[in-house]
């Protein structure tokens, strides 16, 4: 597999998160919406942070993988406490319900199976892209031919 460019990969990811981040906008007060402040409040909150940071990802500014670090770690924890929370409420719903607890745990971790897909994935790659040196340079202020790797120089020859 080729490595991507720091370039193309900040404006790939920094499309994603604001696409993802309109997308977790539109399920969270339209698709699923929530008679819950602080859940609006979180969604609100996932789409602001999404918006900013892929905002600065496409801008290339000094201060962008932080931005993006910070919201992809925020956007993982929120993946790993919804993972538990559905498998905390699978294990309720099967030991206290029977047969219908059996049949609405398997839904429950079903969803826990989805929700890695659709809010675990990004984060995880994104957060990788973003500790690998060359986008770390080029993020400094360095230029696209800096970023790249270091060619390899030419072994040293004995002349005596």
């Amino acid at each position: 597999m080729l490595p991507v460019e720091p370039d193309r990969g900040l404006i790939t990811y920094g499309v994603l998160d604001i696409v993802f981040g309109s997308a977790y906008l539109y399920l969270g007060l339209s698709v699923a919406p929530s008679r819950s402040g602080s859940v609006k409040l979180l969604v609100w909150a996932l789409f602001v942070g999404l918006l900013l940071s892929g905002a600065a990802l496409i801008a290339r500014r000094r201060w962008s993988g932080w931005v993006g670090l910070a919201v992809a770690g925020l956007l993982l924890t929120f993946t790993l406490f919804l993972i538990s929370a559905l498998a905390l409420s699978a294990s309720y719903l099967r030991g206290v319900y029977g047969g219908f607890g059996k049949g609405a745990a398997t839904v429950c971790l079903l969803a826990a199976f989805l929700a890695v897909e659709v809010f675990g994935l990004l984060p995880v790659f994104q957060i990788r892209f973003l500790l690998r040196p060359e986008v770390r340079r080029r993020l400094r202020g360095g230029t696209p031919e800096a970023s790249a790797a270091p060619a390899k120089s030419a072994p040293a020859t004995d002349a005596a």
